[in-house]
């Protein structure tokens, strides 16, 4: 609960200034939701065999992408 309470200011702080606190605690809710689907979808592919291969497939391809992005930001 004390981080909660934390948490949940920090977000609330980042509200810009004049907007609309129900339309900004709407897209918290939605991205909440789509990030909670997208990873069931992800265990539900990881119960196949030729899933396993695909998520390891995918995180190679995010970890190519962060060395790339990190060699762009070191050069």
């Amino acid at each position: 609960a004390f981080f909660a309470i934390f948490h949940g200011h920090a977000h609330g702080t980042e509200l810009p200034q004049g907007q609309s606190g129900l339309l900004y605690s709407m897209g918290f809710v939605m991205a909440t939701g789509c990030r909670h689907g997208v990873c069931i979808a992800i265990g539900l592919i990881h119960r196949l065999n030729a899933g396993r291969m695909a998520l390891r497939g995918a995180g190679a391809l995010v970890c190519a992408a962060g060395f790339f992005f990190l060699w762009g930001a070191l050069s």
